[in-house]
């Protein structure tokens, strides 16, 4: 096998690593840090993804709830691609954090 193979192994790991971190925070309603919050090997092993995440469903569209700035509750339908463009308010609280993250859906 070619060194590029391995390397892709353990980027794949590493990532099924920190999502499995990542969930289990939001599972277990732990207080966002970050995502600097790790889990062992054991919690990890209690949870399990279908299809070791090798099926994706492409979407054309999606829709989003969300409550605006007026405190009403709003949808958005969006379409992935050029353009499709989300602003959110950050759950960081350290100094001279910016107060929003931007995020492009692909």
């Amino acid at each position: 096998m070619c060194s590029a193979f391995y390397s892709c192994l353990s980027l794949q790991d590493d990532f099924i690593s920190k999502l499995k971190d990542h969930l289990l925070a939001w599972l277990y309603q732990h207080k966002f840090n970050g995502d600097k919050q790790w889990f062992s090997h054991i919690q990890h092993s209690h949870s399990h993804f279908i299809d070791n995440l090798n099926y994706v469903i492409e979407s054309k569209t999606f829709q989003v709830n969300y409550t605006s700035y007026d405190i009403c509750h709003h949808q958005d339908f969006m379409q992935p691609g050029n353009g499709c463009t989300i602003m959110m308010l950050s759950r960081e609280d350290r100094p001279q954090v910016h107060p929003f993250w931007y995020v492009q859906v692909l």
